[in-house]
């Protein structure tokens, strides 16, 4: 850290970039380094590339370092650079500028129409950045929810029949630190996508009200993407996906049988519920308690088998839009 800042007026555009987003990735941010290439950036910001800018704006939102007059300059850049946009830059830029509250004008309008021209090369995590940016940023733009979710069945059967492999990646704690590089070679016919984003996407349309009921565009990409996830082995959930889950259809008033029972089982289980930290518990238990399971007290998780008589559940009026189309409250079967 030292020798980087020691040497801070010797790295190229590229290196600042890199530098930056490494420091971002260990999640140990330099405050000194940040400032100083917060003020020195916009000097130079026409010899940045699309790809170094993207890098930048991901850096400097996740770190949480607020910085006008560099997203301003980061904004011109990429307006000058429109030319070279790809959606996979287009997405991570709205997302790193909405974390970072800043809207764009250019960016934000032309981005939806680049959406609609690559959509068949558009992945779901790009999806995930798109619509959650749009999302914090309270912009309501039907073409781009339509366009998207729209294409969603299809990705999700492409990740059907991508056979896992290897271990678990390691997982962003928020929704908002997701971030991807433009140097990773993405197939959607080969990589399997993160679970995060994909939950992710739910949560995006309750921020923008999107509702499944009574559209079937909507539904279907909802319906798909909580049947792949709880498809999904054990081992690759964490306490972070669960939470992120019930947010996602606490939120939406969705409730997916097939999602929840895979949830109950993770949850009975004592190993899993003892790795949750206090903010993952807490939004478990919140959105349990909105869908009306409850443990004794309501204040802590409860692990034991699926068929222990030792949960006693309180019932909610909370209503529910199931994915069979009814519009009811959860039973004491679906909660139990």
């Amino acid at each position: 850290m030292d020798e980087s800042f020691r040497h801070r007026g010797k790295f190229s555009p590229q290196g600042v970039a890199l530098m930056l987003n490494s420091y971002t990735k260990l999640k140990h941010p330099n405050p000194l380094l940040f400032d100083y290439f917060a003020k020195e950036i916009p000097k130079h910001i026409k010899k940045y590339t699309l790809q170094s800018v993207m890098l930048v704006a991901s850096s400097y939102a996740r770190a949480g370092h607020k910085s006008p007059a560099l997203f301003a300059a980061l904004g011109d850049q990429v307006s000058r650079e429109a030319g070279n946009m790809t959606p996979r830059i287009a997405a991570s830029l709205v997302h790193s500028f909405s974390v970072a509250d800043v809207r764009n004008g250019p960016l934000l309008y032309h981005t939806p129409e680049l959406i609609e021209k690559n959509i068949t090369t558009v992945t779901l995590a790009e999806i995930f950045m798109v619509l959650r940016a749009y999302a914090k940023l309270n912009i309501n733009n039907l073409e781009l929810i339509d366009t998207t979710l729209a294409r969603i069945p299809h990705l999700i059967a492409i990740q059907d029949s991508i056979p896992r492999e290897g271990g678990v990646d390691e997982t962003p704690s928020a929704l908002d630190d997701y971030s991807v590089s433009v140097a990773d070679e993405v197939d959607p016919t080969r990589d399997r996508c993160e679970m995060l984003p994909l939950l992710g996407i739910i949560h995006a349309m309750s921020m923008l009200h999107v509702s499944p009921k009574g559209n079937d565009v909507y539904k279907a990409a909802v319906d798909s993407i909580c049947e792949h996830v709880s498809s999904r082995d054990d081992e690759e959930f964490t306490p972070v996906e669960v939470a992120s889950a019930l947010e996602a259809m606490s939120n939406l008033h969705y409730r997916h049988n097939g999602l929840l029972g895979k949830l109950r089982h993770l949850l009975s289980r004592e190993s899993f519920v003892a790795a949750a930290n206090d903010e993952d518990a807490q939004k478990i238990m919140e959105s349990l308690r909105a869908m009306g399971w409850q443990d004794r007290d309501a204040t802590t998780l409860s692990a034991g088998d699926d068929h222990s008589e030792d949960h006693e559940h309180v019932v909610t009026d909370f209503p529910m839009y199931s994915e069979d189309n009814s519009h009811r409250g959860p039973t004491e079967q679906d909660v139990s």
